[in-house]
């Protein structure tokens, strides 16, 4: 995989900076066209304590698996992000009212009830998702 500057290297998601320059256009169209949209936050519960007890590379790989569950989610005009060290963050635009957006959330929270396999160990992994609109 080719990283760019816009990209988060570990996840391949885009980066922070990138991030918040999407976020921008974003909320200057939201105001344009009266249109809805919906930030994503998430956060893994306890990550410091999983890097902490497994490894670094336990973690990363904790990290990458978090960055394709949010891509099975993620429509083509939505955009997904690493934005800190076990943070994420999603731009849900078009979106028709808060319902959607909470779909999107109860979709991700499935996605995270089944277990996180890595070599020999398997767990579950939960998050905090704040949802702004």
């Amino acid at each position: 995989m080719i990283i760019s500057a816009i990209q988060d290297e570990l996840t391949g998601l885009s980066n922070r900076r990138s991030f918040l320059s999407t976020l921008g256009r974003q909320i200057t169209h939201v105001n344009d066209r009266q249109n809805n949209l919906a930030l994503l936050v998430l956060d893994i519960d306890g990550f410091a304590r999983i890097n902490g007890a497994h490894g670094y590379a336990f973690g990363d790989k904790l990290l990458e698996h978090v960055a394709r569950q949010l891509t099975l989610v993620t429509r083509k005009q939505d955009q997904a992000a690493r934005i800190g060290s076990d943070r994420f963050a999603m731009i849900l635009p078009r979106i028709m009212n808060a319902g959607h957006a909470e779909l999107a959330v109860q979709k991700l929270y499935r996605l995270f009830d089944l277990p996180f396999q890595c070599d020999d160990k398997r767990m579950r992994v939960s998050i905090t998702i704040g949802i702004a609109l």
